[in-house]
């Protein structure tokens, strides 16, 4: 039981990306997702997807859904 959880947490981490994103209304919206390819740059437009409970999704503008 003692390696359990060490090992539990390496084999459940994941790489993760914090997004802050200046929305068109000029609010500003921080997400973080897990890491994905094709990355996100500086100054590319994205869409927010919103959920229930405030939790959000970013997707490229144009995606497809291999993105997902």
């Amino acid at each position: 039981a003692v390696v359990g959880k060490p090992v539990e947490k390496a084999m459940t981490s994941k790489t993760a990306q914090e997004i802050t994103i200046d929305m068109d209304d000029g609010s500003m919206v921080v997400v973080v997702q897990e890491l994905q390819e094709p990355r996100f740059n500086a100054g590319e437009r994205v869409s927010v997807l919103e959920a229930r409970g405030g939790y959000a999704r970013v997707r490229h503008e144009d995606y497809t859904v291999s993105q997902f």
